[in-house]
């Protein structure tokens, strides 16, 4: 409830209430003691006594959806966390394949006589696999 209608509602309590007291001195006599004019306003606290239940009722349910959603914001809050760690994970793993190749291409210039082609194709496969895993992930993460 924003605070517009709260104050709307409190300016209704005081209004009924104050309706009600000209509503009993115009249907009941004048009391002659402290103890008739309490008993003549009996119905309208028990009147906001249930307003108040009620309010009270509705405050719990405010409170029941507003948990609801928080329980709904962390849940993807912590998958999206989770997304995030792997991709900052695999975008390690796919820049140490890049450094790796890198450092064979220098081999191969150093030494021509080597043949690291199979193992620049193992890395070239693993960091193909990273890249789809990342593009994969990145997915996950705008849906």
């Amino acid at each position: 409830m924003n605070k517009k209608a709260f104050i709307w509602l409190l300016i209704s309590g005081c209004l009924l209430w104050s309706v009600s007291i000209a509503v009993m001195y115009t249907l009941f006599p004048a009391p002659t003691s402290a103890n008739e004019f309490g008993d003549m306003f009996g119905a309208v606290n028990s009147l906001f006594s249930g307003l108040a239940l009620g309010g009270v009722i509705y405050a719990v349910l405010l409170q029941s959806d507003e948990i609801k959603t928080n329980q709904t914001h962390l849940a993807k809050s912590i998958r999206a966390n989770e997304i995030s760690a792997r991709l900052m994970a695999y975008s390690t793993l796919l820049q140490e394949c890049d450094n790796a190749l890198l450092r064979y291409e220098r081999w191969e210039k150093v030494s021509p006589n080597s043949d690291y082609k199979q193992v620049k194709a193992k890395v070239r496969e693993s960091a193909n696999a990273y890249r789809a895993e990342i593009e994969k992930l990145l997915n996950e993460l705008k849906t």
